[in-house]
């Protein structure tokens, strides 16, 4: 751990091992299967078995490598497809959302790559546009996705702006590119959850607007077993019982009794009958 000239713990030196390596994604993502799993398994696979069970041909990793840690007054980084006229000169001179037509071709300039989203693509627009991307195929597209890099792209979709965070969404025009991609119309486009509740907007509106169910998420407080039990015990028979919403009739308790089971009383009327038959076959042998 080192320290800045505040006396503020601000970097930590940490071994620089392949698990650390973002440009090789997760290390879930890199292998099929855990090393408890390819222990366990009978399976043989080769991937894994290399990755787990031999050195890579440059070694492991030994060197340190640092990690800055943010301090209190720094911001975090989150995607920002929005112009700020107030902050950027030409902002003002955008196309607006409402210009932009759905299957028209745009040139732009790819302006961020993000993980779990996409491709973000700078078309002269107010907001720049979003190439959707799965998880699934994240490292394979970004080997041929640079920042800067200028592309051919076509507007796939308009949303309401503010509601979304990418109103404008984009697919590429090469093929060989786009299959890197997910398929444009499984998108699910993330809402912009802050933007309306600034607005006064409530989540049956948001639900509404984009089209979606709204699922309220369902909380079981925690419960004491032991006091349960007791007021099984207690209520048993009374027609007070802890899961129904309102007393019964105390005859309800006893529907589901074991004790009342025909096919076991008249197993128990029989009980005499088959020691006495068991009895005479034994005697015989």
């Amino acid at each position: 751990m080192n320290m800045d000239d505040d006396g503020e713990d601000n970097y930590m030196d940490l071994p620089d091992y392949q698990v650390f390596d973002p440009d090789k994604g997760p290390l879930e993502k890199r292998v099929q299967r855990s090393f408890l799993d390819a222990v366990a398994d009978d399976k043989m696979d080769l991937r894994d078995t290399e990755y787990w069970f031999s050195t890579p041909e440059e070694g492991w990793n030994a060197t340190p490598k640092r990690v800055y840690f943010m301090t209190a007054d720094e911001e975090p980084l989150f995607p920002m497809p929005w112009h700020n006229p107030e902050e950027e000169e030409d902002a003002l001179e955008r196309i607006g959302v409402d210009q932009l037509e759905e299957g028209r071709v745009y040139l732009g300039r790819v302006t961020d790559v993000w993980l779990h989203h996409g491709a973000q693509v700078d078309i002269g627009a107010e907001f720049d546009g979003l190439v959707p991307c799965n998880e699934d195929h994240w490292e394979l597209a970004v080997d041929h996705i640079d920042i800067g890099e200028v592309v051919m792209v076509e507007v796939h979709k308009l949303r309401t702006p503010g509601l979304y965070r990418w109103p404008v969404q984009l697919k590429f025009t090469v093929r060989g590119l786009q299959d890197l991609m997910m398929p444009p119309d499984d998108y699910v486009a993330p809402v912009d959850h802050g933007w309306a509740e600034a607005n006064g907007w409530t989540p049956e509106d948001v639900a509404e607007a984009a089209g979606r169910t709204l699922e309220v998420p369902t909380y079981y407080p925690p419960q004491d077993d032991n006091a349960i039990a007791e007021q099984v015990l207690e209520g048993y028979g009374t027609g007070r019982m802890p899961w129904r919403l309102r007393d019964s009739e105390p005859v309800e308790d006893y529907i589901d009794d074991p004790l009342d089971n025909p096919i076991q009383e008249a197993w128990d009327a029989r009980g005499d009958e088959l020691e006495a038959a068991a009895s005479e076959l034994a005697s015989s042998l």
